[in-house]
């Protein structure tokens, strides 16, 4: 892999900013939970989704993008799963839980805190900067590195597959990318879901079969279809 030439200023004092608040000013708001703190391990997993997004939005506009060099890593590769790199039992039964959800996180931010608190900040950035020759992984400005997608898209990936496990309680982006297909562009406010084929039309955003959904719950479906509005 390779580190990204061009990449934007903006977006790598926003990551530094958010992981170290007192730097680069005016770089986005900071992180607004502290590691260890209730809604930490959400906002953990939010703000580096959103980053990827934001990231491929000017990326895969380059000449240059490799879009197989940043994809994302469905398991901790095998080359890093060595002592030397600091892979230990704990670590590969971390693994095992957040590939089988047992035993399970109670919601995205315990899964959020699980994942920032060990694997990520303990393992996986230092062993890749180790194994692959990369310094700049282990650091606050890893997303120069095609190592950082990979490693983010398996966080993510995670907390996908967590997210299609707990259906219905939570709406996956594939469920919500079905339901658009079928009534096509809508847009999202604070009521829910306006249906534009023709004209803007207000609905029930939500029907019969939701109506058990707490605010929360709600809360996390209009998080999802605003993200599959802007196209993540």
């Amino acid at each position: 892999m390779a580190l990204i030439q061009n990449f934007p200023d903006e977006l790598l004092d926003l990551h530094h900013h958010w992981h170290q608040p007192s730097e680069h000013p005016g770089s986005g708001p900071g992180r607004v939970h502290p590691l260890g703190t209730p809604g930490a391990g959400l906002e953990f997993l939010q703000f580096h989704r959103d980053f990827m997004v934001s990231f491929h939005k000017w990326y895969d506009t380059q000449p240059f993008a490799d879009q197989v060099a940043v994809a994302p890593w469905h398991k901790v590769p095998d080359e890093l799963k060595v002592a030397g790199a600091g892979w230990t039992t704990g670590f590969a039964n971390d693994e095992i839980r957040l590939n089988s959800n047992s035993p399970a996180f109670v919601n995205a931010d315990e899964l959020g805190a699980f994942i920032e608190r060990g694997i990520h900040n303990q393992f996986i950035h230092g062993a890749a900067a180790f194994i692959y020759n990369e310094p700049i992984v282990g650091t606050f400005h890893s997303p120069l590195s095609t190592y950082f997608y990979q490693i983010h898209g398996l966080v993510d990936w995670w907390w996908q597959q967590w997210e299609t496990i707990h259906l219905p309680n939570v709406i996956s982006r594939d469920f919500i990318q079905a339901i658009l297909k079928t009534l096509g562009g809508v847009t999202v406010d604070g009521g829910g879901i306006v249906i534009t084929p023709g004209g803007p039309k207000p609905v029930d955003p939500w029907g019969p079969s939701f109506s058990t959904l707490t605010r929360d719950r709600v809360s996390a479906i209009e998080i999802d279809l605003q993200r599959i509005q802007q196209g993540r």
